[in-house]
């Protein structure tokens, strides 16, 4: 009896992980989207500066989100979309909005990926 108690409580506090993660990360996701959609309204408008002050926002806020999740995310996404970042920022301050375009759009899509990878789906678990 003792077993299947202690089973069960492993088992809620892991699923309460699960759910932790899921949403502590999901939280982050909407908010860089959401500093990533701003700024490619400001790139779109020419406002160049304020294009990049929402993205040097989001990545200070990336930053600060990687030590909280790198034990549950793998090192290498949360490492390729710094570098993705970084890449952007300088696209921007480069004035070559084509390539800032295509770091965009690639974020947005390791963004989305991420947080699917992560979600507590069947899918995922098994």
């Amino acid at each position: 009896m003792r077993l299947l108690v202690i089973l069960t409580l492993i088992m809620v506090v892991m699923i309460g992980l699960g759910f932790y993660v899921e949403h502590g990360l999901s939280n982050l996701v909407e908010n860089v989207l959401s500093d990533l959609e701003e700024s490619e309204k400001h790139l779109t408008a020419g406002n160049l500066a304020a294009a990049n002050e929402t993205l040097v926002k989001a990545q200070k806020q990336w930053h600060k989100a990687q030590k909280q999740w790198n034990p549950f995310i793998y090192n290498t996404d949360l490492e390729e979309l710094e570098a993705a970042l970084s890449r952007l920022i300088a696209y921007v301050q480069t004035d070559n909005l084509s390539h800032a375009q295509v770091e965009l759009s690639y974020i947005r899509t390791r963004l989305r990926q991420i947080h699917q990878q992560e979600r507590l789906t069947l899918e995922n678990i098994l």
